[in-house]
């Protein structure tokens, strides 16, 4: 059959039937025409055959990662790893960047995104530095990856987002430009401090450092203008 230019077959694209031809997971099955996958003997969630393919995907650059930085790795090594076809890679991301960004994403914004309020965001650096110790060969390769993507730029977008909001709530009055160089300077300040912390090997006591943080952000962006 034709559709939109692709032949499917069965219902799928090649692309995604070439993931399962190619991948390496034993005992999934495709249900005629919905793209999902069932574990036979245990009968568990179906899952989708993209987010099966996401997920192996995101294993293998991390599983790699632990040894050297995204910047080292070729697309072939990675799809070799992840036990799919560089096909099946492009039609789920543009580049091993993208892979990067969307795995860092999948577990930081979890633990991060649900403290992020003006009571609970310091708690948030507290869990982003629990998760990011749980890896540590990981993070230290993710934070010096040098391409588009890494873990600076992953937090940066997290905080920003969040202490930009914070500040037009408290200081509407502030210009955008004024508002953009106090966030991306707070921004940097609380990226910096979890980079610090990494490559000192993650072993000190992140507490102290996240006080003054916070002490200075809560002055600074929270605390609306007195006239």
């Amino acid at each position: 059959m034709i559709r939109n230019g692709l032949q499917l077959v069965h219902g799928h694209s090649p692309v995604l039937f070439d993931f399962w031809a190619d991948s390496q997971f034993a005992q999934k099955n495709l249900d005629s025409g919905t793209g999902v996958c069932y574990n036979n003997e245990k009968g568990v969630r179906p899952m989708a055959t993209s987010e099966l393919t996401r997920q192996a995907l995101f294993n293998a650059v991390e599983n790699l990662m632990r040894k050297k930085s995204l910047d080292d790795l070729q697309i072939g090594q990675i799809s070799d790893a992840a036990g799919v076809s560089r096909n099946t890679l492009y039609y789920h991301f543009s580049d091993k960047y993208e892979i990067l960004d969307a795995l860092l994403k999948s577990r930081l914004i979890p633990v991060v995104e649900p403290l992020l309020t003006r009571e609970s965001w310091a708690r948030s650096l507290e869990a982003a530095a629990a998760q990011l110790r749980q890896d540590p060969a990981f993070t230290m390769h993710a934070l010096h990856t040098y391409g588009r993507v890494n873990l600076g730029t992953v937090l940066r977008e997290i905080y920003e987002g969040f202490l930009r909001q914070q500040l037009q709530l408290s200081h509407p009055d502030l210009s955008a430009k004024e508002q953009g160089l106090i966030v991306r300077f707070y921004t940097h300040a609380i990226v910096g401090l979890l980079q610090d912390w990494i490559n000192l090997g993650m072993k000190q006591d992140v507490g102290e450092a996240i006080a003054v943080i916070t002490r200075a952000i809560h002055e600074n962006i929270f605390q609306s203008r007195k006239k």
